[in-house]
């Protein structure tokens, strides 16, 4: 594709970007959207203080959604990481350095 254009297809396409053939790295920028019901009512990963949570055992940390979900492993992702990184005391997400 030409520089600034863009592209646009259904979640469900089976899609690749094919190789980068230049010296330059390639930048992405993508927006997704999830259905209403793939959330939990509450958000337990804003609402239960992560002190807390460091103490709970793994079972109930993925009920409280520091766990990515299937089939694609992607929905609860954090800036690309897996949620329980965050509760590395010394974790920083890179968009906040």
């Amino acid at each position: 594709m030409p520089p600034g254009a863009i592209c646009l297809f259904q979640g469900t396409l089976l899609h690749g970007g094919g190789a980068n053939r230049t010296d330059a790295p390639r930048l992405a920028f993508t927006n997704q959207y999830c259905e209403p019901w793939a959330r939990p009512q509450e958000n337990f990963f804003l609402g239960v203080p992560k002190e807390k949570v460091r103490g709970m055992s793994r079972e109930m940390q993925i009920l409280l959604g520091y766990e990515l979900l299937r089939p694609a492993n992607i929905m609860g992702q954090v800036s690309g990481y897996h949620p329980i990184k965050t509760l590395d005391p010394d974790f920083v997400l890179p968009i906040l350095r």
